[in-house]
């Protein structure tokens, strides 16, 4: 029987551990406009995003390649995903000051 208790507890105690992550993860803030402004890729070209309410407005390369469309996927997670209409979608990860693209791609945070 004290073994089902100590099963039990460490069960119980589990289950608080979870649910104080989930409320704080829950509660914390997204990120505002986290891939809003200018980055360089692998090639050195310049790549200008705007975002407005952590939506992306455009994607514009100086070697004049598209405008192309895109959206933040998880405000909580900082991911994006853009349609590159010459290319394909793509999706990114934001890693400090890199967005890491599902394509092989790197931009870097100018």
């Amino acid at each position: 029987m004290k073994s089902l208790a100590k099963i039990l507890s460490g069960l119980f105690l589990a289950v608080m551990i979870a649910v104080t992550t989930f409320q704080g993860i829950a509660n914390a803030a997204p990120a505002q406009n986290v891939f809003a402004g200018t980055w360089v890729d692998l090639d050195n070209a310049t790549i200008t995003v705007t975002q407005n309410q952590n939506i992306i407005t455009s994607v514009k390369y100086s070697n004049g390649r598209g405008c192309f469309q895109g959206s933040e996927v998880d405000l909580y997670a900082p991911i994006i995903s853009v349609n590159f209409c010459d290319d394909a979608p793509s999706t990114g990860v934001l890693s400090g000051n890199k967005i890491l693209w599902s394509n092989g791609t790197v931009w870097t945070k100018k």
